[in-house]
């Protein structure tokens, strides 16, 4: 599994997932050189890596996600984690989504936490 984190997403959520899966292939915004760049960028560099995106922003993302789609260009998933969803549940739930299922099962998949 590989994923990349929104500049928006809360860090202990981060952190949190990387103390439970240390092995992980987790990279955020920051380590791609993406902050503060538009979401159809971040979405083209996740698309490009093969990383499923994970973010807090459920308006702009949603539509920036959507708008590729149907254009016809390819994209990893897009999981939007509410702002109001509890840390722990947020760090179980990707864990659970990391040990169950692979890139490939994400691909043109938008979902909300929790499942």
């Amino acid at each position: 599994m590989r994923l990349l984190f929104d500049e928006d997403l809360n860090h202990r959520i981060l952190r949190g997932l990387m103390r439970r899966l240390p092995h992980l292939d987790i990279r955020t915004v920051d380590d791609l050189a993406l902050a503060g760049r538009d979401d159809q960028q971040v979405l083209e560099a996740a698309a490009r890596e093969g990383r499923l995106v994970v973010s807090h922003d459920v308006s702009s993302m949603t539509a920036a996600f959507q708008e590729r789609l149907d254009s016809g260009r390819s994209q990893f998933g897009l999981l939007l984690v509410p702002q109001r969803l509890p840390i722990g549940m947020a760090v179980d739930q990707l864990e659970a989504i990391a040990r169950m299922t692979r890139n490939e099962d994400w691909v043109g998949v938008m979902e909300f936490l929790p499942l």
